[in-house]
């Protein structure tokens, strides 16, 4: 919340299901909707406790929300 007050471009990438709960919509995503979502086609490798884990297949669905300051439009969805 504090970035989309303070910066003019905002990335995060989060599980696809972070997006779907009722209380972030009512608190971001009404408010401030993201220019894009841009859902991962490949399930990226997040393994949890830093990088000297080896790197392997994901298990869970991600997407890039992207938002710009001002927009007040509808947000694009692209699979990528």
């Amino acid at each position: 919340m504090h970035a989309l007050e303070v910066a003019q471009q905002v990335a995060a990438i989060v599980p696809v299901p972070w997006q779907c709960g009722q209380g972030r919509r009512e608190l971001l995503f009404k408010p401030r909707p993201p220019v894009w979502v841009l859902a991962l086609g490949d399930r990226p490798s997040m393994p949890p406790g830093g990088t000297d884990i080896e790197a392997k297949g994901g298990t869970t669905d991600y997407c890039w929300l992207l938002w710009e300051r001002g927009f007040a439009g509808i947000t694009s969805w692209r699979s990528i």
